[in-house]
């Protein structure tokens, strides 16, 4: 068996100025999966940089890790004539979502100043909207990893029955 590839060394962010600065450097990426990580407290947004062959750029994914997400809100932003359109086929006809607006805003709210108190670590509040999702988390920390080549974000691995709960 060869040995797995060490993981490429992240980026963080706490603040919202740097989690800002972070995630606007992804506003022309691809939003190819987003969803709770298998544990269940990070949530995570995988983007797609779109390579163009005459950059000689080859492409890569982008996991960003929203740390100790403890509210992710996803709404759609697709209207309801798509919707009724599109009930027995793909809804946009691809498998990933164009990041536009992008982010749409990083700060601090009455939610995160409420989990702050509760928690007793600072937490920040991201809007991102793509043109399927709208998406609002409310996390303590972005880790930014880059990957190029493959990345499965969710492996479906059946517990030992010592671990079930």
């Amino acid at each position: 068996m060869e040995p797995r590839p060490p993981e490429p060394e992240p980026e963080t962010a706490q603040s919202p100025e740097d989690i800002q600065a972070l995630l606007e450097e992804l506003s022309d990426h691809a939003v190819v999966f987003h969803g709770y990580t298998d544990y269940g407290r990070d949530y995570e947004v995988v983007f797609y940089e779109v390579d163009d062959p005459a950059s000689g750029v080859d492409p890569f994914l982008v996991r960003c890790l929203f740390k100790q997400c403890v509210v992710a809100e996803v709404e759609t932003a697709v209207n309801a004539a798509a919707w009724r359109e599109s009930l027995d086929t793909p809804l946009t006809g691809r498998r990933w979502q164009r990041n536009h607006p992008g982010v749409t805003a990083v700060y601090e709210s009455e939610r995160t100043q409420g989990w702050t108190k509760r928690i007793g670590i600072p937490f920040s509040e991201a809007g991102i909207e793509t043109d399927a999702h709208r998406i609002t988390l409310v996390f303590s920390e972005l880790v930014v990893i880059r990957h190029r080549g493959e990345y499965v974000p969710y492996r479906l691995v059946p517990d030992p029955p010592d671990r079930r709960g």
